[in-house]
């Protein structure tokens, strides 16, 4: 007797749904609590990797060699480019190559892995080039129309700040982040309309991981540890972000420092100028109206025959406790196939 009502108790408690699935679902009894719906999330991120930090940072700036110790030729894909695009040619309808080249270049998780930005002003486009392994796999177009002028581009741990202006047009300028755990298949997360230079720096600070931004004379402070929760109100600067700049974290004090990027003739490449690093103390002074840097020293650089220009595409990282600083020449090189880079350290 106790079986049959073990039998009939058990066929109760399940039905064959409605569709005629073969698999079972249980039945909702009076006296159980139905479960909350929880919405699905569009898009998760969180990201335990922050910048990496460095000991005595002026003293090895000091030290850096001033001329490249290496150069590096990034392969490029002939199906990435169109034929004269990022080159100095007669046949580039971007004014022979002047609103056509490479401006920003940021060092990814790899031995070598890195993204360049560019803009295209003929096609209005606004580009990163992925490279991998040394050779350039992808060229994504992030912006256009109006919105075609990447400038310089900066990595805090897994996320990606480039800056996209509206430059020799109107309209607003924006910063856009990407999630680029994946060094070969960036993926966006937000952007945020800000007035921007051309330029900006970006890190995660070791204490907190907060993210921290300086755009033009303005920096910002994230909410929160997580990037998608956005930035703090901006704050004036006592100095202002060039194209090319990247903030670095001192180890053992925690102090933060900026490095400013640029070249001393407007005409570089053309005509070489100085490559210029500006090394800069960084105070936060979070309780305060304002942040505030102060200027330590200038270091002269040389890229020598390579003609690189700091004012466009040069960036600073840290690989095997070693301060790096890498910049690209303005074009591609031997007709269209290379990229060329020197590294200095």
């Amino acid at each position: 007797m106790n079986i049959y009502i073990l039998l009939i108790l058990s066929l109760l408690s399940f039905e064959t749904s409605s569709r005629g699935s073969k698999r079972p679902r249980p039945i909702r009894w009076p006296w159980q609590k139905k479960k909350p719906t929880v919405p699905k999330k569009s898009y998760g991120f969180k990201s335990h990797s922050y910048s990496q930090c460095a000991n005595n940072i002026q003293k090895s700036l000091d030290r850096m060699r001033k001329r490249p110790r290496r150069y590096y030729d990034f392969n490029v894909n002939s199906r990435v480019f169109h034929s004269q695009n990022y080159r100095m040619s007669l046949f580039n309808k971007n004014t022979l190559g002047l609103d056509n080249h490479f401006q920003g270049i940021a060092k990814l998780k790899g031995s070598n892995n890195f993204i360049i930005s560019g803009g295209d002003f003929k096609r209005k486009e606004a580009h990163l080039f992925v490279i991998n392994r040394g050779r350039v796999v992808k060229k994504m177009i992030i912006g256009k129309g109006n919105l075609w002028h990447p400038g310089g581009i900066s990595v805090a741990g897994d996320v990606l700040a480039v800056p996209n202006q509206a430059y020799k047009t109107s309209g607003p300028d924006y910063i856009q982040f990407y999630d680029v755990r994946d060094p070969k298949n960036p993926k966006e997360l937000f952007k945020i309309q800000m007035t921007i230079g051309m330029g900006i720096s970006f890190h995660r600070r070791r204490s907190d991981q907060r993210y921290i931004l300086i755009h033009g004379s303005k920096v910002s402070i994230s909410k929160t540890a997580n990037i998608l929760d956005k930035f703090k109100p901006s704050r004036p600067l006592n100095f202002s972000a060039k194209q090319n700049q990247s903030i670095i974290e001192d180890c053992r004090t925690k102090e933060l420092y900026v490095v400013n990027f640029n070249n001393d003739s407007k005409a570089a490449p053309i005509l070489p100028g100085k490559d210029i690093a500006s090394l800069y103390k960084l105070n936060l002074n979070e309780g305060g109206a304002s942040a505030s840097g102060t200027k330590i020293k200038d270091y002269i650089f040389n890229c020598g025959y390579m003609r690189c220009n700091f004012a466009a595409a040069a960036t600073l990282y840290i690989e095997r406790n070693r301060i790096k600083i890498r910049a690209t020449h303005h074009y591609r090189r031997w007709f269209g196939k290379k990229i060329r880079s020197g590294e200095f350290y």
